[in-house]
């Protein structure tokens, strides 16, 4: 749904009439053409300028190498933006855009709420990076953005959870692997209809 659409609709009708019943119907949703074209580019050439100007930064290990850049293991690069830097008016944007449909949501989603987990609620995602003698645990605190490579390379599992667990998770594929996931969500259609 593009930005002017957005603009015009309620964010509250948005929430509440698409993405909780999609959440509690399917367990999953999706808004396509969110910002619009525009507002996408402006986001992407602001994040194509960090790229360019250096501002990313190569990812660092977790586990008992922490804070190790090894790009041989990790080849991704990261930075932390909040939306309130200079020129990051767009991302800003988004982010305040996503903010709100999560607080219109609120507790039609459960009455749980992530900021009041604890160790005893479980839900870790326990990463297995390929090649390595260590687990990384992650705990799903308030408010944390994670990046992984979620493939061959770093097999992984949430642990059992003992209270409601919420993520939102977003995935980026290149060429090549775009056009591998289609090939196989393809032969795994074909194989369901059989």
């Amino acid at each position: 749904m593009p930005l002017g659409h957005i603009m015009r609709l309620d964010l509250e009708k948005i929430a509440l009439e698409y993405i909780v019943p999609c959440l509690h119907e399917v367990g999953f949703c999706y808004l396509d053409n969110f910002l619009g074209e525009v507002v996408g580019d402006c986001v992407l050439e602001r994040v194509k300028q960090l790229h360019y100007n250096g501002a990313l930064r190569d990812g660092q290990l977790a586990g008992p190498r922490a804070g190790v850049s090894k790009r041989h293991l990790r080849g991704d690069q990261i930075t932390w933006i909040g939306g309130n830097e200079e020129g990051c008016e767009a991302i800003n944007f988004l982010l305040s855009l996503i903010d709100r449909l999560v607080l219109y949501c609120g507790s039609r989603l459960g009455k749980y709420y992530v900021k009041e987990r604890s160790k005893l609620h479980g839900g870790v995602l326990r990463i297995f990076p390929e090649g390595k003698s260590f687990v990384a645990d992650v705990e799903p605190i308030f408010d944390r953005l994670l990046f992984f490579w979620s493939d061959r390379r770093n097999p992984h599992e949430v642990q059992p959870s003992y209270a409601t667990r919420y993520a939102m998770t977003v995935w980026y594929f290149d060429a090549e692997e775009r056009a591998e996931a289609k090939k196989k969500f393809r032969n795994l259609t074909r194989k369901t209809e059989d």
